[in-house]
């Protein structure tokens, strides 16, 4: 289908994440940068992760998505800014290749830009991951001072092994 991307902002892939015994249970996830060189020097794409808003659980309520906004999207959900999380292009890319990852159809821009300010405003998003965007997009401030960030403890890194999954 020509709406499906690969590895640039507004792609979203179906990403494993469930037990090890269950390979079609998939998460979706947004793709926010195009890739970028990480802290290592190496290149990585910034993704943020797509959860079903239940009444009784907490909720970062800074981004709602509604049915409709994409084709996942069939109940209101929100963005989990707290999970935000690198991921190195070239496994994104060979997971997509290999099919382990599922490419679906592009974020409308006008949604996108919603996720993308929601995480710029969420005081859940990792520090470390707002310069990371902040730079990948060329927004200017590269250096987070805002006191409503979370930051991280000495040796917590936010850049995965693996797929980034939902805790």
């Amino acid at each position: 289908m020509a709406d499906r991307v690969g590895v640039n902002p507004e792609a979203t892939l179906l990403i494993p994440s469930g037990p090890s015994g269950d390979v079609n249970r998939r998460h979706p996830f947004i793709l926010l940068t195009d890739p970028y060189p990480d802290e290592t020097g190496k290149s990585a794409v910034l993704l943020v992760s797509i959860c079903i808003v239940w009444s009784n659980v907490p909720h970062d309520p800074t981004c709602i998505l509604y049915p409709g906004d994409h084709d996942f999207v069939k109940r209101n959900s929100y963005v989990a800014c707290q999970k935000a999380c690198l991921e190195g292009a070239d496994k994104l890319l060979r997971g997509v290749q290999s099919g382990e990852l599922v490419a679906h159809m592009r974020m409308d821009g006008a949604v996108f830009a919603r996720v993308c300010k929601g995480l710029e405003e969420s005081r859940l998003t990792p520090a470390e991951l707002l310069v990371f965007y902040r730079n990948a997009t060329a927004t200017g401030q590269t250096e987070v001072t805002d006191a409503k960030h979370r930051y991280l403890t000495p040796g917590e890194s936010h850049t995965k092994a693996v797929w980034c999954r939902p805790s």
